[in-house]
């Protein structure tokens, strides 16, 4: 007798190695919800127990569609299959993390643009979506005309440890942070121009985390890949700030992670980064490397974040988002 669940979860990111974030996205989803339904867990067949979950009751693709007939499915980060998206309709919940694959093509993975983009269309006409930001969720209103009852909104949040403020964790000099994949939407190149233009370099060092993607490595640029959780806690709290000027982004988790730290941000001018930093980043024009230095130079010069920007992105949590997330899946099951 199959046990009664209240989700269906596609965890194959959350049980991945990689912690890019998508990968984060659906794990600390995934670990938030654990207090709050009783969850079977879809991890593919190539899973090899990289990451353990809460209580793990797994479903394979066999039998996804029949053996829970009437529980919502949640796909946090790959989009479904046509198939499951026919098959389950508004009992599909959908998470939506940007329009790259619409609105800078040139900028996605051959994957992203030749095969999920036309799943992800196909999930969009007829699932519950769930977005991670209001700005995106204003997107998908406006380019796909989803109707207002199946388009829900669970912001993100920082998970990392609080740390002292200033310090620099194994590093001789004052530092500016990026964390980020190499990939063309982060934007990654101007970024380095900026700061060889800045003149900070005789002051400052750019740290660069993250993973290579599918863009080209910038010339004279060096990653740190291999950083858990406490040592990014830490990079963060000893940069003199934080840079995200990508292109194009569904939310800009560096943005609230940097801000829980105390630590100042130099982002894009971008909607969604006036929503994740309350206002409270210095804003770039990202195609123009001179306003980019300029914000570095400003940001070196010293000075904090506001008060009530850092106490907004500590007091936010991955249960709120969970809770969020609760009402999509609540409206799923009702319409499903």
């Amino acid at each position: 007798m199959t046990a009664a669940v209240d989700l269906v979860f596609d965890a194959r990111s959350a049980v991945a190695s990689r912690h890019s974030g998508w990968e984060r996205y659906s794990r600390s989803l995934r670990f938030a919800l654990h207090d709050q339904l009783r969850i079977a867990d879809y991890v593919g067949p190539r899973w090899r127990g990289e990451v353990v979950l809460p209580a793990v009751n797994m479903v394979q693709p066999s039998i996804l569609l029949r053996r829970h007939a009437g529980t919502p499915v949640h796909y946090p980060t790959f989009p479904p299959p046509p198939t499951v998206s026919r098959a389950l309709g508004r009992r599909l919940v959908y998470t939506l993390h940007d329009l790259t694959w619409w609105r800078y093509p040139e900028t996605a993975s051959r994957l992203g643009g030749a095969v999920y983009r036309k799943w992800a269309e196909t999930a969009v006409r007829r699932a519950t979506i769930l977005t991670v930001s209001q700005a995106v969720a204003r997107e998908v209103q406006s380019c796909f005309d989803v109707p207002a009852d199946r388009l829900f909104v669970a912001s993100l949040a920082s998970d990392l440890p609080i740390c002292e403020p200033g310090r620099r964790p194994g590093r001789d000099r004052p530092y500016l942070l990026s964390v980020a994949a190499i990939e063309p939407r982060k934007n990654i190149g101007r970024l380095l121009e900026a700061f060889r233009m800045s003149g900070l370099a005789e002051s400052h060092d750019l740290v660069l985390v993250g993973r290579r993607a599918w863009g080209q490595m910038p010339a004279g640029t060096s990653l740190l890949s291999d950083v858990d959780d406490d040592m990014l806690a830490g990079l963060y709290a000893g940069a003199s700030a934080t840079a995200l000027v990508s292109l194009y982004e569904g939310f800009g988790l560096p943005i609230l992670e940097s801000l829980a730290q105390g630590t100042p941000v130099v982002c894009s001018d971008l909607e969604v980064f006036r929503e994740v930093s309350h206002g409270a980043g210095i804003f770039v024009d990202p195609l123009d490397p001179e306003s980019i230095a300029q914000g570095l130079r400003t940001a070196a010069a010293g000075g904090s974040p506001p008060a009530s920007a850092v106490m907004a992105a500590r007091t936010r949590s991955w249960a709120d988002t969970a809770r969020q997330a609760c009402a999509a899946y609540a409206s799923a099951r009702v319409e499903g």
